[in-house]
């Protein structure tokens, strides 16, 4: 294990002036060099018409220009350096942000809506084969040769 200082928090002056509004957001992004051949993964912590201020998820050299991808907002965006300190990096746009194929939709929902329907089912099964409570609180285990399935590991099946 290395002893390495924790990175600074950074911190945003609400009177600094800037050309643009930046809103606070927290998107998955990636910085893509040479061609795209290299990717390195980051954190869009705020986003602005002019620029963004992204956090490095290790630390790595950035080159002056690079392309950032905003994987569920689906766009990216030439971009230049306009600062970098420790692992925050502030960046200016140099074009306007292009269209991407979103990689994956964001979904949000309740854990019920969110699982496969496959897994669902598996649920619904176990569930069933789980024992069963009698009126005085105590469960009932079926004996090896009625159930269906091997029980769980850990489980001691009464004769």
């Amino acid at each position: 294990m290395t002893d390495q200082p924790a990175p600074a928090a950074v911190t945003v002056d609400p009177n600094e002036e800037r050309r643009a509004k930046r809103h606070r957001v927290l998107l998955r992004g990636h910085i893509g060099f040479n061609d795209n051949f290299v990717s390195v993964n980051c954190t869009i912590r705020n986003l602005s018409e002019t620029g963004a201020m992204l956090v490095l998820e290790a630390p790595a050299a950035i080159p002056e220009n690079f392309t950032l991808f905003a994987e569920l907002s689906g766009f990216k965006v030439e971009c230049n350096t306009a600062w970098h300190r420790g692992l925050a990096l502030g960046v200016r746009f140099t074009s306007e942000r292009q269209p991407v194929k979103i990689a994956r939709r964001q979904q949000l929902g309740t854990s019920q809506t969110a699982l496969s329907e496959q897994t669902r089912k598996a649920m619904e099964i176990r569930d069933r084969r789980t024992a069963r409570s009698e009126p005085d609180g105590n469960s009932v285990v079926q004996p090896a040769g009625k159930t269906a399935a091997k029980p769980a590991f850990g489980r001691r099946i009464i004769d």
